[in-house]
């Protein structure tokens, strides 16, 4: 998000070409998107320990 931002103050701070305008953009959002995937992974990692030990408390009341 933070390189996002960077890029757009960036381009409305020089005098950037349109097409150093929209690759400067491009790479901000390829990067956004790079760190939403790991941030997903993240979470899907979390989220199958914690079914795990749910798993493993219902296990032991049976």
């Amino acid at each position: 998000m933070e390189s996002c931002m960077t890029a757009i103050a960036t381009a409305m701070s020089t005098q950037l070409s349109t097409d150093e305008q929209l690759r400067s953009f491009a790479s901000a959002l390829e990067q956004q998107i790079r760190a939403i995937e790991v941030q997903q992974q993240e979470t899907r990692r979390f989220q199958e320990l914690q079914l795990q030990l749910l798993q493993q408390l219902v296990d032991k009341q049976k």
